[in-house]
């Protein structure tokens, strides 16, 4: 069985650290996002919980925060992939992952993947 490959620092911390402006925030009900783009037209959201067209400063500054270490965090995703591939001896592409959303709330920050491969024959 093929081993998972694994792409370290597939991110550019600073160019997405750099798209969090409050000017780019999107609104809709208690929620807000800004997108970020990745190149090569992909891009995922960063969401924010929002009261009446709101989002506090600390909350923008945390998920600056969070994108300049997203190199260290999606590393450590893609090594717990691969040590998890590894152990059940399931094939790679089941654990193929890339970067879908991510969640910033007042004391903790959830990220959240697509499987890249999905029903692939």
């Amino acid at each position: 069985m093929p081993e998972l490959k694994v792409h370290y620092d597939r991110y550019d911390a600073t160019a997405l650290a750099e798209q969090i402006d409050p000017k780019l925030l999107r609104f809709s009900a208690n929620e807000a996002w800004i997108e970020l783009h990745l190149g090569d037209n992909d891009e995922f959201a960063i969401y924010f919980d929002s009261a009446n067209g709101y989002v506090a400063p600390e909350l923008l500054e945390t998920a600056r925060s969070l994108m300049r270490a997203i190199g260290k965090l999606d590393n450590q995703v893609q090594d717990s992939c691969a040590a998890e591939c590894q152990k059940t001896g399931l094939h790679p592409r089941n654990y193929e992952s890339m970067l879908a959303y991510v969640r910033v709330f007042q004391d903790s920050a959830l990220l959240g993947y697509f499987g890249a491969t999905v029903n692939d024959n």
